[in-house]
């Protein structure tokens, strides 16, 4: 119980020294939303989220910074075709690697979505990378944790291709969507790991699609809560950076579900755009609903017609 807590409190503190930075420097790319989503997966949760080595998971954090910013830097294309590009080059990363290191592609859709061209930002992910393998190697250490075992991704190529096709098609639909209809939170990077999760995942968060639907929508709610009370009362953006850690940790605990996208969606709340935040629960709760219900359909067609291995309860 006491090393549980002494891992919560690592994340939090973490996650809210990034932000803290970030604001003595004035630099807000260096606030990284998915260093929460990290933390939870790779510190807090006992067991091993990822198939993906240490090794790997710096590699691929900081290969997708690097394609996103580009991307951003120096495209000449609009979103409709960026986003695809970004995911694409992300998913390939993924399935040379045989890794299911799905914050990958939020680390490489966030520049792009958000439009940071900032060499800042792809130096944060390796600072914050790099923190993040030493952490957990203090936490096995000292025994608040015990040690992960990599193993490889055991998914036969065929369905781990079929699946990322299906992916990208849809992603690229549901961003084209929100593009033209002018609703820039239908899809951000945390719902599309959140899409990714649920065609790639075991039958343990497939069969609870209304409790994951539920923690996106009360990530965003905070993280809203949060961010219009930074913008009309002079709180320092670390001290609401913090509460939204404290108060996604204590949801997961109640819910008994840790969900490392909700908690990367609930701190990218704080560097989005302030124009429409207040809306923003409404449009995850759409866009949410919208993947989730996607995915449960793909899914069901591909194993339907045996194109996927059906998964198991």
């Amino acid at each position: 119980m006491r090393a549980n807590l002494y891992r919560a409190i690592s994340a939090t503190l973490t996650v809210t020294v990034m932000i803290a930075i970030a604001d003595i420097t004035n630099m807000k790319e260096i606030i990284y939303p998915v260093m929460a989503a990290l933390t939870i997966g790779y510190w807090v949760v006992d067991k091993h989220v990822w198939c993906v080595s240490r090794r790997q998971l710096l590699i691929l954090l900081v290969f997708g910074a690097l394609c996103g910013t580009l991307i951003a830097r120096y495209s000449p294309f609009s979103n409709m075709i960026n986003i695809p590009i970004a995911l694409c080059l992300a998913a390939i990363a993924l399935f040379i690697a045989r890794s299911t290191f799905f914050p990958t592609i939020a680390t490489c859709l966030l520049p792009v979505m958000l439009h940071i061209q900032s060499w800042n930002y792809t130096a944060t992910v390796f600072v914050l990378a790099f923190i993040l393998i030493s952490g957990q190697k203090v936490m096995e250490k000292y025994g608040w944790r015990e040690k992960v075992i990599h193993l490889p991704h055991d998914e036969s190529r065929k369905e781990e291709l079929y699946k990322w096709i299906v992916i990208i098609f849809c992603v690229t639909i549901m961003g084209i969507f929100s593009i033209q209809l002018s609703i820039p939170y239908l899809i951000l990077p945390p719902m599309v790991v959140c899409f990714t999760e649920m065609i790639c995942s075991h039958a343990s968060l497939k069969n609870r699609p209304f409790q994951i639907l539920m923690l996106m929508i009360l990530a965003s709610c905070l993280g809203s809560v949060f961010r219009i009370i930074h913008l009309y009362i002079p709180i320092p953006q670390w001290i609401c950076g913090g509460c939204i850690m404290i108060g996604m940790l204590l949801i997961f605990h109640l819910c008994g579900k840790y969900f490392a996208p909700a908690a990367a969606l609930a701190i990218l709340t704080l560097i989005l755009p302030e124009e429409g935040i207040a809306w923003l629960p409404l449009q995850v709760a759409l866009g949410s609903f919208m993947l989730i219900g996607i995915a449960l359909f793909i899914n069901h067609i591909l194993e339907r017609f045996k194109i996927i291995t059906p998964t198991e309860n």
